[in-house]
Formats: C-alpha cells, sequence, structure tokens
C-alpha cells in the first residue's frame, strides 16, 4: 500500500506578525492559536459512554511579545474599565499576517483578555505576553462560512501603475525584475531613457532613472483585490536634476506599513527607581514584576455558546526584592506588632502610591501596600 505523500508547495508556516486596533504586534517566540473545543459525554449505565458532543469551542491566542514599549492603549484596555462591561460590541478585528507567504488570517470579533505582565529589569524587555480571545461575529450565525474567521491570500491583490500609460494588473507580490519589465514597456519610461528597480513588495520599490534629467510625469497607482481599502504610495525621494537621477518609492499601503521593521529603539531594557513613601527612593535586586489578574464571566446562550465575556475585575501586583531597604524598615511596613497589628485589618491602612520609573517609562500603583 503505498504511503501519503505531502505537497511542500501547500505548506504555510514562519514567523507572523499581528495587527489589531491600528497597531502592529511582533512576537518573541513562535505564538499558537487555541480552539479551546469543549465537549460533553452522552453516558449510559448499560454501555458507558455512548458519544461525545461539542458544547462550544474557546478560540484565543497568546503570543510573547518581542517588548516595544507602545501602544499600550491598546494592550492595557481595562485599567479604568467598571466592573460588569461586556466586552465585545462592535467587530473589531485581529489579522494575523504569514511573512513568509503573504498569508492572512482574520479574526473578526477579537479582544484582549490578559494583558501582559511587566518586567522592570536591566536585562529583560519590559511586556511579558498577551492573550486574545475570539468570538464570532455579531448578529452571524455559527455555521456561516466566515463567522469566526476568514482566510485571505495578499498575492490575490493587484496593483496597476500608470507613468503616461497603464501596466497591466501586477501581482501584489511581483518582484523587482518583473517590475522592471512592466514600467520599462511603457512609452514614457521609454522615451525617459528606462528605469531600474530595486526592493520588494512588502518594504516598497526603489525606482531610479537610467539617466539625469528632470521628471515632471506622474507616476500613480491603483490596487484591487486586497481584503482592506489599499492604496498605491509613491514618493518622490529623490528629485532628478540635470545632474541626479531621480528616484521615486512605491508601496502597497496599508501592508507596507504592517511589514515594517521592529522599532528597536522602542524595546527598553533598563534599572528601575521605586518610590513608595514608607521606604521612600530605593532600587530592586533582580528586577520588578508586575503582574494583571483579570476576572471574567462568559454570557452564554444555547444557540451562540459563548456571545460576549463581562469584565468582573482586576487585581494587580508588583513583586521584587528591595535593595537598600533595612529589616526594621522591611518588619515596621508589614505591622507585624504594635498598633494596627490586628486581624482584619485593611491594607488600605496605611498604603501608599508606588512609583516605578526610569527613562521613557512611569507606572503607579495606586494604594499598594505589603501582602507578602
Amino acid at each position: 500500500m503505498p504511503l501519503p505523500l505531502t505537497d511542500r508547495t501547500i505548506i504555510s508556516g514562519g514567523p507572523g506578525i499581528v495587527r489589531y486596533q491600528g497597531a502592529t504586534f511582533y512576537s518573541a517566540e513562535p505564538f499558537t492559536l487555541e480552539t479551546g473545543i469543549k465537549t460533553f459525554p452522552i453516558p449510559s449505565d448499560a454501555y458507558g459512554p455512548l458519544d461525545s458532543r461539542i458544547d462550544d469551542d474557546e478560540f484565543s491566542m497568546s503570543m510573547k511579545l518581542v517588548g516595544e514599549w507602545e501602544h499600550l492603549d491598546v494592550l492595557y484596555p481595562y485599567l479604568t474599565t467598571p466592573v460588569g462591561t461586556l466586552i465585545f460590541g462592535v467587530d473589531v478585528p485581529l489579522d494575523i499576517i504569514s511573512l513568509t507567504d503573504d498569508k492572512m488570517f482574520r479574526f473578526h470579533a477579537s479582544a484582549i483578555t490578559k494583558m501582559p505582565n511587566l518586567n522592570l529589569a536591566p536585562t529583560q524587555t519590559l511586556l511579558e505576553e498577551v492573550t486574545f480571545r475570539f468570538v464570532r461575529k455579531n448578529l452571524t450565525a455559527r455555521d456561516d462560512a466566515d463567522a469566526l474567521y476568514t482566510e485571505y491570500d495578499l498575492t490575490d491583490g493587484t496593483v496597476t501603475l500608470t507613468y503616461g500609460s497603464a501596466t497591466g494588473a501586477l501581482a501584489f507580490n511581483t518582484t523587482a525584475a518583473q517590475l522592471s519589465v512592466a514600467l520599462n514597456a511603457l512609452a514614457a519610461i521609454i522615451s525617459d531613457g528606462g528605469v531600474t528597480v530595486t526592493g520588494d513588495h512588502r518594504t516598497g520599490f526603489i525606482v531610479t532613472w537610467v539617466t539625469v534629467g528632470v521628471r515632471a510625469t506622474a507616476l500613480t497607482g491603483v490596487a484591487a483585490a486586497f481584503p482592506d481599502a489599499s492604496t498605491v504610495a509613491v514618493s518622490v525621494t529623490t528629485a532628478g536634476s540635470v545632474s541626479v537621477k531621480e528616484k521615486r518609492l512605491i508601496k502597497v499601503e496599508p501592508w507596507a506599513t504592517y511589514y515594517g521593521a521592529i522599532n528597536i529603539a522602542s524595546i527598553i531594557t533598563q534599572p528601575y527607581e521605586l518610590i513608595w513613601t514608607p521606604w521612600g527612593s530605593f532600587g530592586t535586586q533582580g528586577g520588578c514584576k508586575v503582574n494583571f489578574s483579570e476576572q471574567w464571566e462568559d454570557r452564554v446562550t444555547d444557540v451562540d455558546g459563548v456571545s460576549n465575556i463581562r469584565f468582573m475585575g482586576l487585581a494587580v501586583n508588583a513583586e521584587f526584592v528591595p535593595d537598600g531597604i533595612t529589616a526594621t524598615q522591611a518588619l515596621a511596613a508589614g505591622v507585624f506588632q504594635g498598633t494596627g497589628a490586628v486581624r482584619g485589618r485593611s491594607l488600605n491602612a496605611g498604603s501608599a502610591d508606588l512609583d516605578i520609573t526610569n527613562t521613557g517609562v512611569f507606572i503607579r500603583l495606586y494604594g499598594a501596600n505589603l501582602s507578602k
């Protein structure tokens, strides 16, 4: 019997990026989608389990962030959220874009359910893991073909360029060599003496005129068949003159922005100053970790299963080994004896804001007190 064969041309994989609420997120490690399939048994006294049936699924995705200190309003949406708020309203999509083959998965209704914990230390990046949860589109039946997600192939998109006359429709993943052939077939380009093309479809193409001179003709483009409204952006990076060759940059947006480079300058690793009234200003040994613990309640209906998720509260704590604090200061702050050392006392008594700060970073935990 022949063994099954694998068509390696259809296998997709490799690194990816995530687009959510206008922000691009890069992962430090491979991330995996969890289907979270839940079943229930059909038992019988005579025969034992007869069947297993589908209850629901809880699609989620967790990713360890590279740690760029940006888009904090997107990553931390629940710092002031009232308890009882339903987090899914108007559908907010999340896109996962493969960097190797231009495939994209769009989850139509997404929300963060685990805000990243923070590592504040000179040898660690700031942001840990973020978790997204997905539900089906609003007012959409479970058996709809695109209820939860849609898969796109960005190479189905096309670009048409015009410089006096128009090229044919070019695939999104057109190479520099293919674009050069298309442009050099245009009469106006031929009249100019031709162009060379470098770059790629993700970061953009640089078109350089072969001969020097002023180029007054506009180079424009139209994008079609992309999953989102897309535009062709053309900018003059070097203006031509009697002694200079003109250069223009062609990008297909928003995709060129999505494929943009990681902002390394926003990845912060540094020591921090902590300020807490009982102890004043002090440092740490081994950094400081700030943990966020969200509480959730699923809203379940007979038809939809989990149709929404209710925010039920948030607890935050900071863990660190203080540097330079004496045993006397530590014991006094814990109120282990003397005035106020009674069972049932509130941690709000004697609490004070804890500030954690250094260049570009300021974090305040309101009403902090020792709990360990």
